[in-house]
């Protein structure tokens, strides 16, 4: 029996290739579709041996089943960059997990936003906010 890979589907820009298509290449090898991020890729699971018929039937698409080089993720435009990033999180061994970004920076860097505060604080804050919203008010009329 020949095992299973899942392999990610660049689908070709500019409407070169419709979705349909792809799906139809994929049934052709006996493949399945396993989560879609259309227009521009699919994750699909097929037989290890169908690979490159997969890419041959495919033409125009870009077939992956292992992890994509940093330098080509960097590379890419917005969404395919995050599909490429899902991707490579898809394909780390469990327990793996990239680092996560703005680690070691201060909670205030530029671009990053403070972390909420714990529910005990939020509720004081709130109380704050409503007596302050009274004074406001009364000092109005």
């Amino acid at each position: 029996m020949t095992a299973e890979v899942e392999a990610l589907i660049l689908l070709a820009q500019e409407g070169a290739q419709r979705p349909e298509e792809a799906e139809a290449a994929i049934t052709a090898v006996g493949g399945r579709i396993v989560a879609g991020f259309l227009p521009q890729a699919l994750i699909v699971q097929v037989k290890e041996g169908v690979v490159d018929d997969l890419r041959r039937l495919l033409g125009a698409g870009t077939v992956y089943t292992e992890a994509i080089p940093a330098t080509a993720v960097e590379a890419a435009a917005e969404p395919v960059r995050s599909v490429l990033t899902a991707w490579n999180q898809r394909r780390s061994p469990s327990g793996v997990r990239p680092e996560p970004r703005g680690r070691d920076l201060p909670w205030d860097a530029p671009g990053f936003l403070p972390p909420d505060p714990p529910p005990e604080i939020r509720e004081l804050l709130r109380l704050r906010e409503a007596q302050h919203d009274k004074a406001d008010d009364s000092s109005d009329a």
